[in-house]
């Protein structure tokens, strides 16, 4: 929950579609399961919808140094809403417990995110708060298309926001 899976180790081959400069290459940069869809979508020369999510991994594996956005993360417990967000750089995790404790962590000096920083920059805290805050506004618009298709006010409702997963406490979309 608090990075996603991020240092989860990937492996990708795919000598046909992958632009792999040499074998056994090694890249410590920061991915996604977001970034699946994108790269599969480039592999088998589809195009990828505007709006989605993510990014292919096409160019990092041929050795190119793309810039990763931040990752955002949402948790609902029975007790509690918490939240969570790894800059794009991977330096800093941010978190918002349950309890509405605010919590910086510098994973480059404490790899484990065990120490709690928040009070030492309190400037980067602010920063990712808003960052977070910009994200949920974001993520909560719901965008659709209707199209009329009888005079009675029937329609139908189409657009990619309703692919969304089912959420909890309130943001579940349903018609």
């Amino acid at each position: 929950f608090l990075e996603g899976g991020t240092r989860t180790p990937l492996i990708i081959r795919w000598p046909q579609s992958m632009a792999f400069d040499s074998a056994g290459v090694v890249n410590d940069q920061l991915v996604s399961t977001l970034d699946y869809l994108p790269t599969f979508l480039e592999a088998a020369g589809l195009h990828t919808p505007n709006g989605l999510q993510g990014r292919s991994l096409r160019s990092i594996t041929a050795g190119e140094s793309v810039k990763t956005p931040p990752l955002f993360w949402e948790y609902r417990l029975p007790f509690g809403h918490q939240s969570s967000m790894l800059s794009g750089d991977g330096r800093w995790r941010y978190r918002k417990t349950y309890q509405g404790v605010e919590q910086l962590f510098n994973l480059f000096e404490h790899p484990a995110g065990d120490i709690n920083v928040a009070t030492k920059y309190p400037g980067q805290v602010s920063l990712m708060r808003s960052l977070f805050k910009q994200w949920h506004r974001q993520s909560r618009k719901v965008e659709l298309k209707t199209q009329s298709i009888h005079s009675t006010e029937v329609a139908s409702v189409s657009g990619l926001e309703l692919l969304r997963s089912p959420g909890y406490g309130g943001f579940t979309l349903a018609i």
